[in-house]
């Protein structure tokens, strides 16, 4: 994250150098997971005035949606730790949304881009043969509707069925 220096926080801009640290890490194609929504939630629970949370959350979202603007890679990932996930990171993909990221992005971004940044790209990430793959069906579309991915009706893991629809 930047500096507050490196941010104007009523236009939004990045100060000129930051911009340039953010345009040699593109170049270098370094891959941001941002965890969003784990800032903005701690800022949520320690900001101590309404003025402080918008302050804190904006320094997270600005420079994550100046980066993606100018072209860099974002993974989706939540930082869920040791955590064992049973759910979407529906909160993490609304904050992608916030920085312009389209649903479609959101999807590659948690499942082609997040398998190469791990460096498993070529075993995972995407739908096609010889590749692992899990599979879940939701109600809805995910491209029009972030939160069809809150609404998972089977799982699919290793060619079985594991979760079938209620």
């Amino acid at each position: 994250l930047p500096r507050l220096a490196d941010i104007d926080f009523q236009t939004g801009k990045l100060a000129a150098s930051y911009e340039a640290q953010l345009a040699r890490i593109i170049q270098q194609h370094v891959v941001m997971v941002p965890t969003l929504d784990k800032i903005i939630t701690w800022c949520d629970g320690f900001a101590l005035t309404a003025e402080r949370k918008t302050l804190c959350a904006k320094y997270a979202l600005i420079p994550a949606q100046r980066f993606y603007q100018m072209g860099g890679i974002i993974a989706l990932g939540d930082d869920s730790g040791y955590q064992t996930r049973t759910d979407m990171p529906l909160p993490e993909m609304r904050r992608l949304l916030a920085i312009g990221m389209t649903p479609s992005q959101i999807l590659q971004a948690g499942t082609r881009t997040a398998a190469q940044g791990c460096g498993h790209g070529d075993e995972l990430g995407t739908l096609e043969p010889g590749k692992l793959a899990d599979i879940i069906v939701v109600a809805g579309n995910p491209l029009a509707d972030i939160e069809a991915l809150g609404r998972v009706t089977i799982v699919i893991i290793n060619g079985q069925v594991a979760v079938p629809a209620r």
